[in-house]
Parts: C-alpha cells; sequence; structure tokens
C-alpha cells in the first residue's frame, strides 16, 4: 500500500467514516486519472486547487452537492495526514469558497 493512503486510512479512527471518505477519495482520483495516491501528493498546488474547484463545480452542476463536503473533507484529511498545503472550505448555504493556503498562512 502507498504510503499517502496508509497515512490518510490511519488517520481515520471510525470504519464508517473510513468508507465514506475512501469513496469520495476514488471518486476524486478516477475522476481525474491519477494513477494512485502518492501521484496526488506531487501535484503542483496551483494545479490541484483548480482541480478541487472543478470537480466541486462539476459535482454541483451535475446536482451532486450533497456529495462535495464528503469529499471536501476527504481531501482536506488527505492533505492534513500527508503534509501537504490544507484546503480551507468556507461554505454559506449551498455555495462552497475554496481556497489552498500557503505555509506561511497557516
Amino acid at each position: 500500500m502507498q504510503r499517502s493512503h496508509l497515512l490518510f486510512t490511519n488517520s481515520i479512527r471510525s470504519k464508517d467514516t473510513l468508507r465514506v471518505y475512501q469513496y469520495a477519495l476514488d471518486k476524486f482520483i478516477s475522476h481525474f486519472k491519477l494513477r494512485d495516491y502518492d501521484s496526488l501528493v506531487t501535484i503542483d498546488i496551483k494545479m490541484f486547487q483548480t482541480m478541487v474547484e472543478d470537480y466541486v463545480m462539476g459535482r454541483k452542476s451535475d446536482g451532486k452537492s450533497r456529495s462535495v463536503i464528503r469529499t471536501i473533507s476527504a481531501l482536506e484529511l488527505f492533505c492534513d495526514a500527508n503534509d501537504m498545503m490544507p484546503v480551507l472550505v468556507v461554505s454559506q448555504g449551498t455555495h462552497h469558497h475554496l481556497w489552498l493556503l500557503k505555509y506561511e498562512d497557516v
């Protein structure tokens, strides 16, 4: 198993949360046709931000906005577990604003 995935799964205590977050992370990775979990860690920060924004907007336009929160939560945990730039999400009703913070901002 890849290190980035091990760090992610070991940071989750609940089996139900693991199942939901794993599904959301897998959907994100397959949507962008990434090779594996480790390739997600190596993506340029600006590219990652664009990918997250595009994915969220796509899910919302497909009428699947309920899954957006789960995906963002899974990505936040994956980023945190792998010392990546954290994803900050500010929600206002059905509007989700995404930012990737620089390390010096945190």
